[in-house]
């Protein structure tokens, strides 16, 4: 009895398939050819994308951020119940409870105030756009705020004593509605106030 002769196995190579002119097309690499020019082109919109938001905040004309003078009243503070203590401890009272206040006060107190300025001083700030400023009063306030410049009728300042003495101030902006808004210590308050007001001209 003759030997039957079994069929070819199959082979594992990508399926083919005739284009036009009767030549084998290997299907397998041209899915996954095309699929990686998609993946490619998508991977490039991405990035693309990404670029073109970035580029649509246009970039402020000028900043300006919080002065390191909010930071004089904890040092006052501090300073002041350092001195309180020490007073009790030369004449011999520094085991009395006043002065276990004191060193409470500045264990605790001092740090917290410390902490507060820090994050005003951290998120104060006013940037001036060509149609628009957008200010931070600071912490706690969360979200800054913009305001166009046709709502804002005029500009001014005022410093407090330690901003005489410091060069910080407050920004005081008058709004058309009557609206009055301050922008507590701010350095180079006097260039600030006067950037604004050649915006509303």
């Amino acid at each position: 009895m003759a030997p039957v002769s079994k069929p070819p196995a199959a082979s594992s190579s990508s399926p083919v398939e005739m284009d036009k002119d009767g030549n084998s097309v290997e299907v397998g690499n041209k899915l996954e050819s095309d699929t990686d020019h998609q993946s490619t082109h998508v991977e490039f919109d991405a990035v693309q994308n990404s670029i073109l938001s970035k580029q649509v905040e246009p970039l402020p004309k000028y900043i300006y951020k919080a002065h390191w003078q909010i930071f004089a009243p904890t040092f006052v503070i501090c300073f002041l119940y350092v001195l309180c203590w020490v007073i009790l401890y030369l004449i011999g009272k520094s085991g009395d409870s006043l002065a276990r206040v004191f060193i409470i006060v500045m264990a605790v107190g001092v740090p917290i105030l410390f902490a507060h300025a820090f994050l005003r001083y951290q998120t104060i700030s006013i940037e001036i756009f060509e149609k628009y400023l957008r200010y931070h009063a600071g912490w706690p306030k969360i979200d800054p705020v913009i305001i166009p410049f046709d709502l804002i009728k005029k500009v001014s300042f005022t410093k407090s004593l330690s901003g005489r003495v410091f060069g910080g101030g407050t920004a005081i902006l008058q709004l058309v509605a009557g609206d009055v808004i301050g922008i507590a210590d701010v350095k180079k308050i006097d260039e600030a106030q006067e950037n604004i007001a050649a915006m509303l001209k």
